[in-house]
């Protein structure tokens, strides 16, 4: 019975209450702090101390986190700045040896749409890389014809320098508008006679030894001046080296030495070059103005008194050699010259009806009947060149073309003089 009454005094208990009034056996020091804290409290039903020691748990650990410092998160290595690269040669020499980096990095940007490989790059031009390399080599190269210095190739070496500057896009950096005191503003590409030197030393300032000496205006002018230095033949730049002054420009010393460095300034050596040929066109254009106002000689001399094909020709290049070197006439004064050439031939007939013309062309202010139907027509230069050409290939072809020999000259020549004297002789 004592067996029977202890049995009915103990409570029923569930299957699995075993496992769940067996406490749970911690795996760290904070669920052994937790298990301490949750025995120390008493009375607590066994079933929420797993609930209680995690939640314990969980605040030790909290509290442990904000007491322990944030680590430093990893390092990210930065690549050492250079000083800005003015060639291949000096990019390779930073490669080797880095140095400090300047005050102030231009930022490439991106382009939208270039004509070049110089406007595409925006920004530095690496030279290490192939569109870098490859600026370079073709500002090292310079023109395919080289500038002799002559007047005859000035306007063709302008032309060309202009191509490149719209290549590298130098407009908005090395060769931008220059603003004067009447409140004009110039640029040396278009208007270099008309800037001075001081002019151009101030506006290259900021990217010679200023602040932007360290940006893409000071790759443009380093590129610009090889550029410029490849498209002249070796005896014009040994000319141009033997006036080097007038373009180069006093760069501070970095490492303060006290020696003075100099570089070479692309505006300064293109109105040094188009000044040094211009003074060469000046004579030229005096020469060429000579020689088309002694057109009577050119057709006696050179052309033998009937060339008149050859006279056409040269009368014509002389006249584009003073259009070239900046000179003009007009139509009146041309056209007179050409006539009073053309009218000293050896064919006597010839010479008549073109003296006649040319009377007829100065009173009728430049018309000349020669209509389909006689009716008076402007004729400028060109037409009067194409009316004699008619004439004498008409006279050729007709047999009419009748010359005087050198002997008929002669005589006549000596009759002439005698005649002259005769008259003197009366007086």
């Amino acid at each position: 019975m004592a067996d029977a009454n202890a049995q009915q005094q103990q409570p029923q208990q569930p299957a699995g209450a075993n496992a769940q009034q067996q406490p749970q056996q911690p795996v760290n020091a904070q669920q052994q702090q937790a298990a301490a804290a949750v025995n120390s409290l008493g009375g607590i039903g066994q079933a929420s101390v797993a609930a209680i020691t995690q939640a314990i748990v969980m605040a030790i650990q909290q509290q442990q986190q904000q007491q322990q410092p944030v680590a430093a998160p990893a390092q990210v290595a930065v690549p050492q700045a250079v000083a800005l690269a003015l060639s291949s040669g000096q990019a390779k020499q930073q490669q080797q040896q880095p140095v400090a980096a300047p005050a102030q990095v231009a930022v490439p940007q991106a382009v939208a749409f270039a004509l070049s490989s110089g406007q595409a790059t925006v920004g530095l031009i690496d030279f290490q890389s192939k569109a870098g390399r490859n600026i370079e080599n073709k500002c090292l190269r310079g023109t395919d014809t080289k500038f002799d210095g002559t007047a005859s190739q000035l306007e063709s070496f302008r032309q060309n320098y202009l191509k490149h500057a719209a290549d590298m896009d130098l407009r908005k950096t090395i060769h931008g508008p220059i603003p004067q005191s009447n409140g004009s503003v110039l640029n040396v590409l278009d208007h270099a006679p008309q800037l001075s030197e001081k002019q151009l030393r101030d506006a290259a300032d900021p990217y010679m030894s200023g602040k932007d000496q360290h940006f893409r205006s000071a790759q443009d002018n380093k590129l610009s001046v090889d550029y410029l230095m490849a498209s002249l033949t070796d005896p014009f730049k040994l000319t141009i080296l033997s006036n080097k002054g007038i373009y180069t420009y006093a760069v501070p010393d970095p490492n303060n030495s006290g020696v003075e460095e100099t570089t070479e300034c692309a505006a300064l050596l293109f109105k040094a070059i188009m000044d040094i040929a211009t003074l060469d066109c000046a004579a030229s254009l005096r020469k060429a103005r000579t020689r088309l106002e002694a057109s009577r000689s050119i057709m006696k001399s050179e052309c033998g008194g009937e060339k008149v094909v050859m006279y056409n020709k040269l009368f014509e290049q002389t006249y584009c050699d003073v259009l070239q070197r900046g000179g003009s006439y007009d139509d009146e004064d041309l056209g007179y010259h050409y006539m009073n050439g053309l009218a000293s031939t050896s064919c006597e007939a010839f010479n008549d009806a073109v003296q006649a013309r040319l009377v007829q062309w100065q009173d009728q202010d430049h018309y000349l009947p020669i209509g389909p139907q006689g009716q008076m027509i402007h004729c400028d230069y060109a037409t009067l060149k194409s009316i004699g050409q008619k004439n004498y290939n008409l006279l050729k072809q007709t047999g009419k073309w009748t010359s005087i020999s050198n002997d008929d000259q002669i005589i006549a020549l000596s009759a002439q003089i005698t005649a002259l004297k005769a008259d003197l002789n009366r007086e």
